[in-house]
């Protein structure tokens, strides 16, 4: 028999007996009586920090009978079964997927795998060259349009702390997980509570995955940037010309960056629609403050903190707004992220080790649709452009300042709108915020980029964008497309969006 059991409780620095013992203690039998042990999930719980515990829940496999707290089970892999598409019978024209982050590598993943034979069509470039143009614009300032932390193999994500923390229901999810194990990530993020993988394991990852879609017929064209529709399919520029790719589907992945896709397809009679995003700065700390303010004793014995704040505060205007830090990178660095000249965009990035000297994270402010929407559904692409141009003309590399100067004043104030730093200063100010709000933070804006402000309007059973007839089926899907918010739910929208298409 398999039984499912949680509320199990290991000692920091537990092993295997450790874990097999408090397992077996949770489930009410004896060591011994375990035949098969799986890690299912494993979370650090730190809400006292002088009592930091691992909170652990397993898969165990025994003839004994546990107690009333362990749930029967078939196994894990019965509960959610994954359908994917079924083999291509050879007589579809292959389907055009716009973009190779999350959403439409594995969008390409699924449909290769079928024997649909994919077209990526990639503006950016593969991991190797576009390392080499991020490392450039590092050191001058100045963006490849077409290849930078935005856009080439991998997405925004590529340059990240590569964060796989969820919070959709779908059986797509494992599958995205067991298939990132298999291109090169640690199998420990099966089961850790937190997973992450490092934008240097990605960096490698996601060139595993596009050579397997190329191993199943499938194309990734990089350096082909869409610049238009035609019933049969798509027109993309390149360095030496346009080139027609024919297709009577699109899967549409092009991510939150590509203000030029939404303002092609807006010109083309897509629906779209305006939607709320968020605006703010990173806030940076010393990694061995913050490890000592939430680790306390126990900061030498675990890894770098993390945290996860949020409050509802004043914004100096009678309203209401939502504050919450977004993409914590414990030690990590906080990087420039634009891909349009003349614009500062901020974002973090970590490592797989996590271990620089500094840790950082985005403070957010809610920004709603009745704050730009002016009757055409991009203007929240313009109001985020106007906040990275005024962040430009502060600070052309990446306007700075210490929280201690943020508080008592307002070095941001040309930036943003004032709505936007009265609510960052009341948030930082509050007990929710009590941590951050220390001597050694320094701020950094402009952070613009958690999602999109557009929303590509899709049929909800279909997954078709709202379209002209004389257009390709397309199929939004993705960060950049609205219906989505990090690499793993961006992942499952890809595949779902490929078996759409296929249907």
């Amino acid at each position: 028999m398999i039984y499912r059991v949680s509320g199990i409780r290991l000692p920091i620095g537990f092993d295997g007996d450790d874990f097999c013992g408090a397992a077996a203690k949770a489930a009410g039998i004896k060591p011994h009586d375990i035949d098969m042990l799986r890690r299912v999930k494993i979370s650090l719980d730190k809400r006292d920090v002088n009592n930091i515990f691992y909170a652990a829940t397993a898969e165990i496999e025994t003839n004994a009978a546990p107690n009333s707290g362990a749930c029967f089970i078939k196994s894990m892999a019965d509960k959610n079964p994954v359908v994917l598409p079924k083999p291509c019978d050879g007589s579809r024209k292959n389907i055009v997927i716009v973009g190779f982050g999350p959403a439409g590598m594995f969008a390409a993943l699924t449909l290769a795998r079928a024997g649909y034979s994919p077209v990526v069509a990639e503006r950016g470039r593969e991991v190797k060259r576009r390392v080499r143009d991020v490392d450039l614009f590092f050191k001058t300032g100045v963006p490849n349009p077409e290849s930078n932390v935005q856009f080439g193999e991998g997405g925004a994500g590529t340059f990240s702390d590569g964060k796989l923390t969820t919070g959709i229901e779908s059986p797509y999810v494992r599958f995205v997980f067991e298939e990132f194990v298999k291109h090169g990530a640690s199998p420990d993020i099966l089961w850790q509570g937190k997973p992450h993988i490092g934008t240097d394991k990605l960096r490698g990852i996601v060139s595993n995955i596009r050579r397997e879609v190329e191993s199943h017929g499938g194309q990734v064209l990089f350096g082909h940037r869409l610049c238009g529709f035609y019933d049969g399919g798509v027109v993309c520029g390149t360095g030496s010309g346009e080139v027609v790719i024919e297709a009577d589907s699109v899967i549409l992945a092009a991510g939150h960056s590509a203000s030029d896709v939404y303002e092609l397809l807006r010109d083309s009679g897509v629906t779209l629609a305006p939607k709320d995003f968020s605006v703010g700065v990173r806030i940076e700390h010393p990694r061995s403050y913050l490890d000592a303010a939430l680790h306390g004793r126990f900061a030498d014995k675990l890894p770098a903190a993390d945290y996860k704040y949020s409050v509802r505060a004043d914004d100096g205007e009678g309203n209401i707004r939502g504050v919450y830090t977004f993409c914590m990178c414990p030690g990590g660095s906080v990087i420039g992220s634009a891909n349009e000249p003349e614009t500062v965009v901020t974002n973090g990035m970590s490592y797989s080790r996590r271990d620089e000297e500094f840790s950082n994270s985005a403070v957010l402010v809610t920004v709603k649709t009745d704050d730009f929407y002016d009757g055409n559904p991009l203007s929240g692409l313009s109001y985020r452009r106007a906040i990275e141009r005024r962040a430009y003309a502060l600070d052309s590399r990446m306007p700075a300042c210490t929280l201690t100067e943020f508080l008592n004043g307002e070095p941001f104030h040309d930036i943003f709108p004032t709505y936007v730093t009265a609510s960052l200063r009341a948030a930082l100010l509050s007990k929710n915020f009590r941590v951050l709000n220390h001597e050694t933070a320094v701020l950094y804006a402009a952070e613009t980029r958690s999602s999109s402000p557009v929303r590509v309007l899709r049929d909800s059973d279909t997954m078709q964008a709202f379209a002209p007839q004389n257009l390709p089926k397309i199929y939004p899907c993705g960060e950049g497309a609205g219906y989505a918010g990090g690499i793993v739910s961006a992942a499952v929208d890809g595949i779902s969006a490929a078996c759409a298409a296929v249907r």
